[in-house]
């Protein structure tokens, strides 16, 4: 410890002990003098004794704040009690010495003498006391308040510092895998367009593999274009987008056969990138659908003032180590999802204040249920019936 840290330490112990001692010496002081004005009053005794009686208990009480103050509190807080308990021990008695003047010039006179100044100075030092606590009290709140303010947008600046961090760290590694993953798919393709035999189908699974590299790049890429331009829910035609993403899941897997359910409108209120997280949940159940018919159902419906949109297939589901990830909401050294597609889906679906269901289908293949809070009639609202951003594919 330093000479600074001892001087201020001694400074501190010093004020502490002083504004304690002033106030256990301000009621010490009434409590001796209400005590003698007992012993050596004369008169009537219940009056002596109900007066003298209550000024002692005050400046007893102030003795005892004093020593509570002294034990739980350090300086400044206990130099703030003593303020005010001496100030209200000082206008209390300036009080009643105005009041004994009053009284005075109109000819009269208080009939307790002493013990009226007495008494009055109690009461300041105990009611002083007391408010010292309370403004004691405050300050403490009102510090550790700023404290916990400050850790917070110091916490929040971290974590904000963080982020761009993980964003620019994460484009550069992109865009150099990626661009890295492309030489290697082309070296690859041209080493098995020049061999036949084992040598041609390895260099066929490295462009694969490597494709598909590329293509999950791809997906982050779009992934975090998504979640950079999401906005607040917003009344959104489910039925419209329902309708565009069976279009072009349509023109994509057209040996599916695909049956919808739907009313004309559906509004619901939803992130700007609703179609997105259905064009994901199609997109899944099509996808990997290796049935020899295969198939999938959708259907809209609202029940009081959620909306469901139910998606079924007759694939070979979605493996329960990805649901499990998807359940926790976070990946973990020994489980974790192989595709961003259902990630984007579930945030999308979270941001718009719903929620998402996997559950199985019987006897075979997968049920996906998204819900979503209802919006108001097309009719009576400025209704949008375009959802999405721009640019954006399923991921």
């Amino acid at each position: 410890m330093g000479s600074g840290d001892r001087v201020g330490g001694s400074e501190s112990s010093l004020s502490r002990v002083v504004s304690v001692g002033a106030v256990v010496l301000v009621g010490g002081t009434l409590a001796l003098f209400h005590a003698a004005s007992i012993v050596t009053a004369s008169g009537n005794v219940w009056t002596v004794l109900s007066g003298g009686v209550t000024s002692l208990s005050f400046s007893l009480a102030v003795v005892a704040i004093g020593v509570w103050v002294g034990r739980r509190w350090e300086a400044p807080t206990t130099v703030r009690v003593a303020v005010w308990c001496v100030g209200g021990t000082a206008a209390f008695g300036v009080l009643a010495v105005l009041a004994s003047v009053l009284v005075e010039s109109q000819g009269g006179r208080l009939p307790f003498g002493p013990r009226w100044f007495g008494g009055a100075s109690s009461v300041g030092a105990l009611l002083g006391s007391v408010l010292g606590i309370y403004d004691a009290r405050q300050v403490r709140a009102r510090r550790r308040w700023r404290e916990v303010k400050a850790r917070t947008e110091r916490l929040n600046t971290r974590l904000r510092r963080s982020n761009e961090r993980l964003m620019v760290l994460n484009r550069v590694l992109r865009h150099n895998v990626r661009n890295d993953l492309n030489v290697v798919v082309g070296r690859a393709e041209l080493v098995a367009d020049r061999n036949d035999g084992v040598d041609e189908r390895d260099a066929r699974t490295i462009v694969d593999v490597a494709e598909r590299l590329v293509d999950q790049s791809d997906k982050a890429r779009t992934l975090e274009t998504l979640m950079e331009t999401q906005g607040e829910a917003q009344p959104i035609d489910l039925t419209a987008v329902v309708e565009r993403e069976l279009a072009d899941l349509g023109r994509e897997y057209p040996a599916i056969a695909v049956e919808a359910e739907m009313p004309d409108e559906q509004p619901v209120a939803a992130a700007p990138s609703l179609d997105t997280a259905v064009a994901n949940v199609l997109d899944n159940a099509a996808r990997h659908n290796d049935a020899e018919d295969p198939w999938l159902s959708v259907t809209v419906a609202r029940e009081d003032d959620t909306v469901e949109l139910t998606v079924v297939d007759n694939g070979p589901g979605i493996p329960d180590h990805e649901l499990d990830v998807l359940d926790a909401g976070a990946e973990t050294k020994l489980e974790h999802s192989s595709g961003l597609g259902l990630w984007t889906a579930v945030w999308v679906v979270e941001h718009s204040d719903g929620d998402i269901e996997f559950a199985d289908n019987d006897p075979r293949g997968t049920v996906v249920t998204l819900r979503f809070p209802a919006a108001e009639d097309a009719a009576s609202m400025e209704f949008l019936d375009t959802a999405g951003v721009e640019g954006l594919s399923p991921v």
